[in-house]
């Protein structure tokens, strides 16, 4: 049990907390993190088995708070003071770099920043002890049956078992109460059935709800009218997404979203879950719209709110925390993103760990598909081959014929940059398999086959598909892609006009799209043909924002 006397013992507390934040016999006696030392104690950390492992559960408690008041502190205009507290905990309180050496860093005085150090540890110190008090008290309270009922559900459709889903799926169709929960429960039942490739029983769900919404259950001034907008919304985003309909899948997430956000914050757990599932859907429309920015406080957004949410499913939860990090390695130019190289590969192991312990399997293979991206952008090119082979063992471990394929074909297109492309070459699926992917991994595939002609020489073969591929590409990030590809093919022939026009439409728009690993791609796609050091420079650079 949490107890803090009085506001100067809180302070205390606070003080020996981040004097100690490195000392696991100290934080021992702390009365803010002495029961994440207590496997008998608190829910979220009976897994926690020893020292080393209650102090990384601090540290992740630290980081999450840093970057909660630095986004808190960015929405409010105060960028500068946001940008220097979470600093200065990253380098000084949980990096342990001489203060002196931070201040110096940061352009401020040894006495500044001793202050600033101390007014964001008070906070974190406020937000570690609040957040324990509200999970503590409140979490039967704002669990109920059918929320368990559904992530039970997601749950069975996670181990790939598309006939055992179904049928959880179905259940809880029967056992949802009202038609709010029944709406609820088409939704999870189109997605699953999207997840295994069955989109015919997905637009048999949607339907059902339409023809539910039509029936007029649903007042229009009530809570349960938005809510059922917004199930129809993300079924409809994801059945957009299956056909590559960019814009569709960009402007049903907005609709869900929006419909979300009129709902008041004591709503109950899952309909904030609800909320989630749209921010992530919406984050990942963006995406593929080409707006990263927005894409990533999208999913800025749902990470923040993910620690107040009570009973989360472990998938949603594992989803969101996989494509926020995803995302900030790629987006490593922007201030808001930016975190060290050895951060983003920290948190993904962790995400690894976490998934692994909990027996998680799609979690875990999830994870490892993160580490091998990581790798791969990083130059870690043994690191990467190792992690995208165990990311499609566990695959293979599914039934899902459709999770095994696009595993592999992610798997093998993000090893071609490396110098282990032959041996990911090996691991693409075959073309029978492919019928089973949705239609993004469908185009990934294409430009597979674009990059694999190229770097096995076959220039014409390689300019071909990637015209062929560019032109039928819905994609953003697949157009800019297949056409650097077609660019470095046409230098390769000879054909140094086409090289050249290739170049002049496609660099500004990788600028535009603000992708590193696409800026990376771009700046030395245009040094090999041009020989202009002003690009070389730039490869240079962001190759390095990717490795440091």
């Amino acid at each position: 049990m949490l107890v803090i006397e009085s506001m100067a013992s809180f302070k205390m507390a606070a003080k020996h907390l981040f004097r100690h934040l490195h000392a696991p016999s100290a934080l021992r006696r702390n009365p803010l993190v002495e029961r994440f030392f207590d496997n008998d104690g608190w829910r979220d950390v009976e897994a926690i088995k020893n020292e080393r492992r209650a102090l990384d559960y601090i540290h992740s408690l630290v980081r999450q708070a840093a970057d909660y008041y630095r986004d808190e502190d960015i929405a409010k205009g105060k960028r500068v003071r946001a940008r220097r507290q979470h600093a200065i905990v990253m380098l000084q309180c949980l990096g342990r770099s001489p203060i002196r050496e931070v201040a110096a860093a940061l352009g401020i005085s040894y006495h500044h920043c001793y202050r600033e150090r101390a007014a964001i540890c008070l906070r974190i110190a406020r937000w570690i002890c609040d957040s324990f008090r509200k999970r503590s008290s409140d979490l039967l309270l704002k669990v109920d049956e059918f929320q368990l009922l559904a992530n039970l559900a997601l749950g069975q459709a996670a181990t790939g078992d598309a006939k055992a889903a179904f049928h959880a799926c179905d259940a809880l169709m029967s056992e949802a109460p009202s038609p709010q929960q029944k709406m609820e429960a088409l939704r999870i039942n189109a997605l699953v059935s999207i997840d295994f490739g069955n989109v015919a029983r997905a637009e048999a769900a949607r339907l059902a709800a339409a023809e539910m919404f039509a029936e007029g259950l649903f007042s229009q001034s009530s809570p349960s009218h938005a809510v059922a907008r917004a199930c129809l919304g993300l079924i409809d985003a994801r059945l957009a997404y299956c056909r590559a309909d960019v814009n569709g899948a960009l402007q049903m997430a907005q609709d869900a979203t929006s419909w979300l956000e009129q709902l008041d914050n004591d709503a109950p757990a899952r309909l904030r879950e609800l909320y989630l599932e749209s921010l992530f859907e919406l984050a990942a429309a963006c995406w593929n719209f080409g707006n990263l920015e927005a894409g990533f406080d999208w999913i800025a957004k749902a990470e923040q709110d993910v620690h107040r949410v009570v009973a989360l499913s472990p998938q949603l939860r594992a989803r969101i925390s996989l494509a926020f990090w995803r995302l900030r390695s790629c987006l490593l130019t922007t201030s808001k993103a930016w975190c060290p190289s050895a951060e983003r590969l920290n948190a993904l192991a962790t995400e690894f760990e976490r998934a692994y312990e909990a027996g998680a399997v799609f979690e875990t293979g999830e994870a490892l598909v993160a580490l091998m991206q990581h790798h791969a952008l990083a130059g870690n090119d043994a690191e990467a081959l190792k992690a995208g082979k165990l990311a499609i063992l566990i695959a293979r471990q599914k039934a899902c014929v459709k999770d095994r394929t696009e595993v592999a074909v992610f798997v093998a297109a993000n090893l071609l940059p490396t110098r282990c492309w032959k041996e990911g070459s090996r691991l693409f699926p075959s073309d029978d398999d492919l019928g089973a992917c949705d239609a993004h991994h469908r185009e990934l595939a294409s430009y597979f086959s674009v990059e694999y002609a190229f770097r096995s020489r076959r220039f014409d073969d390689a300019w071909a598909l990637a015209n062929q591929a560019s032109t039928a590409s819905r994609y953003a990030i697949m157009k800019i892609k297949n056409r650097l590809v077609a660019a470095l093919a046409a230098h390769a022939l000879g054909r140094q006009r086409e090289a050249r026009r290739l170049l002049e439409a496609t660099v500004p728009a990788a600028e535009d799209f603000g992708s590193t690993p696409i800026l990376r791609d771009a700046y030395n796609a245009a040094a090999t043909i041009t020989a202009n050091a002003r690009f070389v420079r730039r490869a240079t650079e962001v190759d390095r924002l990717l490795r440091v």
